[in-house]
Parts: structure tokens; C-alpha cells; sequence
């Protein structure tokens, strides 16, 4: 016949009582930062409360990795990271293509804006890459401003895109015209083109396709009015 006996072994234990200090990082690292969040006492860690798991952790006798809503919260912050361009502070490339095939409703409007920083080359081979990357975050800046972080795509060095579906065409026309004067006034500038439809059919990539277009004249007239060497 199968038995268990348990035995407590507690008093053979020390148990060092936690600082300030040390519980306020351990929730922090545990993404707890709130009193609510430090109070949630769901005891799916096998402790009653949060407080008792921070002194177990505190200890050595649990890990953070236990805690369910660490758990979640770190599975979160891994999905936005893997998303994240980490020079820009934009959306990277991989969410883009996530985003773009299945996060837009059928039917409405949508806007396509994309842009691509003039001049790089020029700065990178005679400033260094340093300056560069300066000029490419001033480019991303702007746009982040214009059309928020959850719309804004870095997809290549120099190039970006964003995507609205609360624009109509005036209001991304207006948006453009307003990013042109704000590079005029702070010497830098990126090519803009945009592609507009008021009923999108799921046909993503010809919108990319006509916003590209309109870019790449941009992109020439900007460069015959200033008579600069677009291969410098």
C-alpha cells in the first residue's frame, strides 16, 4: 500500500527577512511596479500572497519564472521587442510583415505613406556612420510624431512606411506637407509618397506599390532642385 508523510523542515531553515531595497527589485524585475500589481495574491505560485513570494524569492527558495504574471508579462514584452527596430525606436521589418496581411480591415479607408532619408550616403561617407544614424532617427522621429508608434515601419536602412486607417486623403496629404516644412526648417530630409484608397479591397502590396512610385519622384525632384549627387 502507497504512502506519503510530509515533514516540516522549516525551522531548519534561516529565513533572512527582505529590505526596502531588495523587494522593490525583486517586483520590478517580476514587471510589478504598481501596488495593485504587487497585490494580486492569486497564489497560482504556490505562495498566498505577493509579498510571501518576494520573500521567497528574496531567499532562494522560489524564482520570478514561477510567478504566472511574470510569465505573461515577459511573454509581452519578448513579442514587442522581436517587433522593435532598436536604432529607430519604430516597428522593425518582421512586424510589418505580420501586420500588413492581416490587421486591416476590408472595406475602409487606408493610407499608405512611405519615406526614404535623403542623403544618407553623402553624411555617412563624409560625417561617418555615426551622423548617419542620427539622420536616420530624426527621419523616424518625425514620422513617430506624425503617425504614432503602432503605425510607423522601418523595413529597410533607409526606409520606412506607415500605415493608417483613421486618414482620410487630405489628412494624409496635410501630414506630408507638414513633414516637409519641419525637415526644411531642421536640414534634414527623406523623400514622401503616399497611396490612398477610401474602400481597401486587401490589396496591400499595389498600395505599396503606388506610394513607392510617388516616393521615387519625390525622391528626383528633390534632387534636381537641390542639384545634389544623389550617388554622394
Amino acid at each position: 500500500m502507497f504512502s506519503c508523510e510530509f515533514h516540516d523542515e522549516s525551522k531548519l531553515h534561516y529565513i533572512k527577512e527582505i529590505t526596502p531595497e531588495a523587494r522593490e527589485e525583486i517586483f520590478n524585475s517580476m514587471y510589478k511596479f504598481t501596488d495593485e500589481e504587487r497585490q494580486i495574491n492569486c497564489s497560482s505560485c504556490g505562495y498566498p500572497t505577493c509579498e510571501s513570494m518576494a520573500l521567497a524569492i528574496f531567499n532562494g527558495f522560489n524564482a520570478k519564472e514561477n510567478c504566472i504574471y511574470y510569465q505573461r508579462e515577459d511573454a509581452i514584452r519578448s513579442e514587442k521587442i522581436s517587433y522593435m527596430d532598436k536604432l529607430t525606436g519604430t516597428q522593425n521589418r518582421n512586424a510589418f510583415e505580420t501586420h500588413f496581411s492581416n490587421c486591416y480591415e476590408l472595406n475602409l479607408p487606408l493610407s499608405v505613406i512611405v519615406a526614404d532619408v535623403n542623403g544618407l550616403k553623402q553624411v555617412n561617407d563624409n560625417e561617418g556612420h555615426d551622423e548617419g544614424d542620427k539622420l536616420i532617427k530624426n527621419c523616424a522621429k518625425l514620422l513617430l510624431m506624425m503617425y504614432g508608434e503602432s503605425s510607423v515601419y522601418r523595413i529597410g536602412g533607409d526606409e520606412f512606411i506607415a500605415i493608417r486607417q483613421d486618414f482620410n486623403e487630405e489628412d494624409t496629404m496635410l501630414s506630408i506637407s507638414y513633414m516637409k516644412k519641419k525637415m526644411d526648417n531642421n536640414n534634414f530630409h527623406m523623400a514622401l509618397g503616399y497611396a490612398y484608397t477610401d474602400s481597401f479591397d486587401g490589396d496591400f502590396k499595389s498600395l505599396q506599390k503606388k506610394a513607392d512610385l510617388a516616393m521615387y519622384n519625390d525622391k528626383e525632384e528633390y534632387y534636381r532642385t537641390t542639384g545634389k549627387d544623389r550617388r554622394r
